[in-house]
């Protein structure tokens, strides 16, 4: 952060701040956006996403090309499962005032 003009030691919130609009440009010229995802669901071919900050869905939206690193142990029968396993992530989330987002696709871009 020094090298942008920017002291390292500062507020939580204007850190935050700071890094997402230094950021923010970056992820919207990526040629490539990697995200991790919380669920594969089998019958669709779907990636379920959750998240309370916009940088997975800046790193889905924008790039032409999106990669998705998700573990087999993720994989779940249909979109009815999401009723029983969505659930079990709002006992893991860190800040758990943020909004948490959902984000579902399938297919090609």
């Amino acid at each position: 952060m020094k090298n942008l003009g920017h002291p390292c030691i500062a507020p939580r919130k204007i850190f935050a701040r700071f890094v997402r609009e230094h950021l923010r440009i970056k992820f919207i010229r990526a040629d490539i956006g990697i995200t991790g995802g919380n669920f594969l669901v089998a019958d669709i071919g779907a990636l379920v996403l959750t998240e309370n900050e916009g940088n997975g869905l800046l790193s889905y939206a924008f790039p032409k090309i999106h990669i998705a690193i998700v573990g087999i142990e993720k994989i779940i029968p249909s979109m009815d499962d999401l009723d029983l396993f969505l659930p079990l992530l709002a006992t893991y989330v860190p800040d758990s005032t943020s909004p948490l987002t959902i984000i579902s696709f399938s297919g090609l871009n």
